[in-house]
């Protein structure tokens, strides 16, 4: 799972905020009529005393310290460049005046800016305007308790600016981790969703195909039998009739558990096992598979989620020995308990290979390659040197899976 919490601090302060036209406007206004009515401007003259000349290019430098906030939040490191330029030659031409554009703009550089940025526009305002109210200073034209409160102001700026722009990022943080969380327990949901269809998705094709395998065969046996050997023709009804009614229960038990909902695989109860091999063989022969079934090793208890793999694997591979193989074919199935390991081989003389009609592995390979690697087993399936068909499972016994 991704981890947001190093979210960089840049990304985030680099959103522009939102845009609120007629605020920015009220405030370029503000900004222009405080410079207006600065009472420090000129050389030690009114404004109305001076040129023409000076006049226009005194409320030119006002203009551009003041329009060029619009663009504070999109282009706020050029915004600060372009004000701050502005300001110094106010200072150099008509002498000290407040900074309010300036501050403004080092405000907006620290809180839209990327971190770095921040810091070097924070750090080049201030020095700048330390450096001219300092020069004022010496040059006599400003005492240094008239100078002092500029250079604080500007730092009073910068300060609160770092503060509200930490607090956004964490603020952005904290949203984009919650977001991330949500998309995350979405996806969750939809995989433990598609995970849950799979799983029933393979019960039905184990339940569905190997009962209605095992019908097919019957009835097509009954069928045959029945003008010549009523006798055989009866054992195949029979049989019909025992897995129809299996399938029927067995199918009912899962639509309950569906409808009631929670967890499939946990609410199948009871679950056939490796004890129930014996009604499998014995079904698989009346269909008219000769299987022989052998045990190895000593048996040991098993979970219910390992026993249950183990006998639909045995399962599907006997249900295409009857539909692929051919007849007469004949299986083998070899349950070997073979130390911290469980094999499975089944293994059959026809003639089928394990395809589909379209060449590519059956459903039943797939699920049973599925519920195997499910468990952290090893599956192999294919044809045998000279005839016949091979599936070997090996699944893991750990401790943890013994009752």
């Amino acid at each position: 799972m991704q981890d947001t919490a190093g979210v960089t601090r840049a990304g985030i302060r680099g959103r522009p905020g939102r845009i609120h036209p007629l605020g920015d406007w009220l405030l370029v206004a503000a900004v222009a009529l405080l410079h207006l009515l600065n009472p420090r401007i000129g050389p030690g003259e009114p404004v109305q005393q001076t040129s023409i000349l000076l006049g226009a290019v005194w409320l030119g430098l006002v203009l551009v310290q003041s329009v060029p906030l619009l663009w504070r939040r999109r282009r706020p490191a050029v915004v600060l460049a372009v004000v701050s330029a502005a300001w110094v030659v106010a200072q150099v031409v008509f002498g000290p005046s407040a900074p309010f554009g300036l501050w403004v703009a080092l405000y907006s550089v620290i809180v839209h800016a990327t971190r770095r940025m921040a810091e070097v526009g924070a750090a080049a305002a201030t020095v700048v305007v330390a450096a001219l109210e300092l020069a004022h200073v010496a040059r006599d034209r400003l005492r240094l308790e008239d100078a002092l409160p500029m250079v604080v102001v500007t730092l009073v700026v910068g300060i609160v600016g770092f503060v509200v722009a930490d607090r956004r990022t964490r603020s952005a943080a904290l949203r984009d981790r919650a977001e991330f969380l949500e998309r995350e327990r979405e996806a969750l949901s939809r995989q433990a969703a598609a995970e849950e269809r799979l799983r029933i998705a393979r019960e039905l094709h184990d339940l569905v195909a190997h009962s209605l395998t095992t019908i097919a065969i019957q009835s097509s046996t009954g069928r045959l039998a029945l003008p010549q050997h009523p006798d055989v023709a009866q054992r195949a009804l029979a049989t019909i009739e025992t897995t129809s009614r299996a399938a029927s229960r067995e199918m009912r038990q899962l639509l309950g558990v569906l409808r009631q909902g929670g967890d499939t695989a946990a609410q199948l109860d009871p679950t056939p096992g490796l004890a129930n091999l014996d009604d499998l063989v014995g079904t698989m022969r009346r269909a008219g598979a000769g299987v022989q079934l052998t045990v190895e090793g000593d048996r040991r208890a098993l979970s219910r989620s390992l026993d249950l793999v183990a006998y639909r694997v045995v399962q599907e591979a006997l249900t295409n020995v009857v539909k692929h193989a051919g007849q007469p074919a004949a299986a083998a199935v070899l349950v070997r308990y073979d130390g911290d390991q469980l094999v499975l081989e089944i293994t059959d003389d026809g003639a089928g290979n394990g395809k589909s009609s379209d060449g590519h592995p059956g459903l039943g390979i797939v699920g049973m390659r599925e519920r195997v690697s499910a468990l952290g087993g090893q599956f192999t399936a294919g044809p045998r040197p000279v005839r016949g068909f091979r599936v070997e499972a090996r699944l893991p016994i750990r401790a943890e899976d013994e009752p």
